[in-house]
């Protein structure tokens, strides 16, 4: 097979925006013959130039990429882009088998899109609104695919370069949505054994600092935590976690504060009753009982 393929797009001057993917030999990305009248409309409407996007391919391997383009830009007629093609690529290319499908997609491994390609096809994908049935099939068809250790480092290192903005829209766009069981199990079960950096938890305690909390927000997370229960070792990881912290005269105001007015029930007595049982209080314990309980009283007496 001959690599004499490559893939084009044609882009509207005017937005620059791309309009349309072709894929071609010699001079077809510049040839105006043989095109729909939408794109017709379109050219005579803002004139067009090209950029070609991939070179050096074979047939098969155009097909692969020309369907590529088109689904990821998204197609005018059906609600999903800009682009005014009229199918999605790849004509011709019905019977390929799995052998030929694999050398396609090996070939295609380590490609690199130039950084303004990667622009156009951003700018052409601003606005678009996927469907629930587009999300339905997206979601189906990733069930079961293990990402690479790659991978996940390349989706790792893109997620560091998302500006303030971005991650603004991200979390209004979450706000009221519900997750299912099925997906807090998954979730849960993807940070199993996962441990986090000492810089990430540093990362993630400056970014709650100064936040307040709603009413709601509190409610809602009290009501998550009803009828959970620790187990021996998260409660063992908890204890040795809080060895050591010298809480701020800050803080202890703080959850002093918090603790007034609020009412003990029976029930949450006695389960502290059981769990002191049998315990042994050292004298050192003693010591910081008792300054706390002087602490209190200074802050009740102020």
């Amino acid at each position: 097979m001959e690599n004499k393929y490559y893939i084009y797009a044609h882009i509207n001057p005017l937005k620059n925006e791309i309009f349309y993917i072709g894929k071609g030999i010699r001079n077809r990305a510049y040839n105006k013959k043989s095109r729909s009248i939408f794109w017709h409309r379109t050219v005579k409407k803002y004139g067009y130039s090209v950029d070609i996007l991939e070179e050096g391919l074979t047939e098969a391997e155009a097909f692969e990429r020309e369907k590529f383009y088109i689904t990821k830009i998204g197609r005018r007629d059906l609600g999903k882009g800009p682009l005014v093609n009229m199918t999605d690529g790849g004509d011709g290319s019905i019977n390929i088998s799995e052998e030929t499908k694999r050398k396609i997609s090996e070939s295609n491994k380590g490609r690199k899109l130039s950084e303004e390609t990667k622009k156009k096809m951003s700018k052409a994908q601003k606005g678009k609104i996927t469907s629930e049935e587009t999300k339905k099939k997206m979601s189906e068809g990733n069930k079961g695919k293990k990402r690479s250790e790659e991978m996940k480092q390349k989706m790792s290192e893109a997620q560091k370069n998302i500006s303030e903005e971005t991650r603004k829209k991200m979390s209004e766009s979450l706000k009221g949505r519900k997750m299912s069981e099925e997906a807090k199990k998954n979730m849960s079960k993807a940070q199993k054994g996962k441990k986090m950096s000492e810089e990430t938890k540093k990362k993630m305690s400056k970014a709650q600092k100064g936040k307040i909390i709603s009413e709601e927000a509190r409610k809602n997370m009290s009501e998550a935590h009803k009828g959970k229960k620790a187990s021996e070792e998260t409660k063992q990881k908890m204890r040795e976690s809080a060895k050591g912290k010298i809480i701020s005269e800050e803080a202890r105001k703080k959850m002093s504060e918090s603790a007034k007015n609020k009412k003990v029930s029976e029930e949450t007595k006695r389960k502290i009753s059981e769990i002191n049982k049998g315990k042994i209080i050292t004298d050192e314990t003693r010591k910081k009982m008792s300054e706390a309980q002087k602490l209190r009283r200074a802050v009740k007496n102020h």
